[in-house]
């Protein structure tokens, strides 16, 4: 799990969605801003049009984080990542 100091808080979540889009794959958006800091933060967000139960949401959520954990050294020190689900191919959610 991603140390609380690399995860977004909640109420900085609703400035992101505003944020330019870095990348735009089928069901995937990554957005990102900058932040005063120097390593980077991430925020995943799965809608319940994707997953209806909280228990699938939050599953993807640490699926999502557990990737990007891996792959952390790759992204811009500096920056706010906020990851967008909107859609989950080959899988069976609810």
């Amino acid at each position: 799990m991603l140390p609380r100091s690399r995860r977004i808080p909640g109420y900085k979540v609703k400035q992101l969605l505003s944020a330019p889009v870095v990348k735009r794959t089928r069901g995937l958006t990554i957005k990102a801003a900058t932040n005063d800091l120097t390593h980077p933060r991430f925020a995943v967000v799965v809608p319940k049009k994707v997953a209806h139960s909280a228990v699938a949401r939050n599953r993807l959520k640490r699926q999502m984080m557990a990737s990007i954990e891996t792959h952390l050294n790759d992204y811009e020190a500096g920056k706010d990542y906020l990851f967008l689900i909107y859609e989950i191919f080959g899988f069976k959610i609810d």
